[in-house]
Order: C-alpha cells, then structure tokens, then sequence
C-alpha cells in the first residue's frame, strides 16, 4: 500500500523489516529494491536485487527479478 500511494521511503523501511525477519526470503529484497528504484537510489536497489538474485528462486520469480533489474538500469 505503501508504494502505491508513493511513500517510497517507509515502503523500503517495511520491506528491510521484512527481511530482518525473514532473511531467506528474496520478495522483500526485490520489492525494497524496487521502492529504491521509485526513490531515486539505484546504486542501493542494485545491492538489494544482487542479493535477492543469490537466494533460493523459482523460475517466475527469476523472471520478475531480472525484470526489475532491467527497469533499473535503464
């Protein structure tokens, strides 16, 4: 809800929240990248998606993973 109604910053603090309670999970990674990413902070969201890229993924996510890389790239 957070992201949608562009609160890009406490969406990225509820997403490393997220991930300081679930480390082993990469959806809070890519999503924090993503509120990055929307903030402006692409070198930081970089560092979130290279960690969400190196957990345990299945297809769909990978895909959705590179996705959001790509965005941010460009």
């Amino acid at each position: 809800m957070l992201l949608l109604k562009g609160d890009y910053a406490g969406a990225a603090a509820k997403f490393a929240e997220a991930h300081r309670i679930g480390p082993h999970f990469a959806d809070p990674l890519e999503m924090w990248g993503e509120a990055l990413v929307y903030s402006g902070k692409t070198g930081e969201a970089q560092k979130q998606f290279t960690i969400a890229a190196a957990l345990d993924l299945s297809q769909s996510d990978k895909a959705v993973l590179a996705r959001a890389a790509m965005r941010q790239r460009n």
